[in-house]
Parts: structure tokens; C-alpha cells; sequence
């Protein structure tokens, strides 16, 4: 988890101006954010002759909280600021003082994200390459259930450069043509 406290005082302005001396400023703030992530994959490779196979399957879990309070102090007169700020801004006692007090909380709704992934590649003696790879994703931001979207994707590719036809030695050394298609999600 990640924390990060900060914390100003700002007891003599920074104009000498009458009205301005013996005003003042403070503040206190924390921030917390926390990040879980999980990810298990398993891979599977066979070489069938002049055939390769690579499949990949996997699990993903992502969490993320964040936490902030924020506590800001303004005006305060004279040498009655006492050192612990904490106990100040505790004071109920703002009669007759320029004291004042500003207190902040936020706390983001917790991100959720679940995914299932899977892929495969065929490759037939480095010419010919398919690749086929689905992906559920389901978002704490797409609905309170973690709503799920697929999304599929495929592609194809021919090495022109590793047929016998190809002319070897030439200025040109690796010639490709692909085509693929494929869905893509933001739960942004």
C-alpha cells in the first residue's frame, strides 16, 4: 500500500502588509492508495512436425482503493497557534478569533477488475502465422455484479521473405504481409 502525508504551515505571509501580519495557513492531509493484483498464466508450446503451437491461458484480478483526508487551518491570529495542530483544529473555542477550519474527506469507490484470456498461435514453418486471443473483462465501474464484455481478436500473417521465391541477398532482407481484427474495451 501507498501513503503519502503532507503537511504546509505558512505562519508569516509573504507580503509585510499590516492587515496581512500575524495571519497564517496550515495544512495537514494523508493520502492512502492501496493496489492488488493477481495474475496466474499457464503456457502450453508443442512442435508437430513443421508446426509450432504456442496457447496461453490466464486469470487476472486487479483492486484499487484510494483513501484521502485533508484538514486545512486559515487565519489564525497572533501566538495562540499551538504547536500540535491536531489539537487546534479539535478546538471549539472561535469566539472572538480569526481562526477557522476545513476538514476533507474522500474515499473513491473501490475498482474492481476481472479477467479470463486466452491465445493461441499456429506456426507452419515460419511462413504462415495465426494467431486467434479472447479476453472477459469484467469492471466494478461497468456495474456493482463486475459486468463482463468479451473480446475477441484474430490475425494472419504470411513470411513472403521464407518462400523459395524470395530473392535472397537483395536490398530487401524481410517482407511480411499481415491482417488481423479484434475488439478493444475502456472502462475508463
Amino acid at each position: 500500500p501507498g501513503f503519502t502525508e503532507v503537511v504546509i504551515y505558512h505562519l508569516l505571509p509573504f507580503i509585510e502588509e499590516p492587515d496581512l501580519l500575524n495571519s497564517g495557513f496550515a495544512l495537514r492531509g494523508q493520502n492512502q492508495l492501496t493496489t492488488q493484483q493477481v495474475t496466474h498464466t499457464l503456457n502450453y508450446t508443442k512442435q508437430l512436425g513443421k508446426l509450432n503451437v504456442n496457447a496461453l491461458i490466464g486469470y487476472e484480478w486487479q483492486d484499487y482503493v484510494n483513501k484521502s483526508v485533508t484538514v486545512i487551518g486559515r487565519n489564525f491570529r497572533g501566538s495562540s497557534f499551538p504547536r500540535d495542530l491536531t489539537d487546534w483544529f479539535q478546538s471549539v473555542d472561535f469566539e472572538g478569533s480569526a481562526r477557522s477550519r476545513e476538514i476533507n474527506a474522500n474515499n473513491d469507490p473501490t475498482n474492481r477488475l476481472r479477467s479470463y484470456f486466452a491465445r493461441a498461435i499456429l506456426n507452419w514453418d515460419e511462413k504462415f502465422l495465426l494467431t486467434a486471443s479472447v479476453r472477459d473483462d469484467a469492471s466494478s465501474k461497468l456495474g456493482e455484479n463486475l459486468e463482463s464484455e468479451i473480446f475477441p481478436s484474430f490475425a494472419g500473417a504470411w513470411n513472403i521473405d521464407e518462400m523459395a521465391f524470395f530473392p535472397q541477398g537483395t536490398i530487401l532482407s524481410s517482407l511480411k504481409m499481415r491482417a488481423g481484427w479484434g475488439q478493444a474495451g475502456n472502462v475508463n
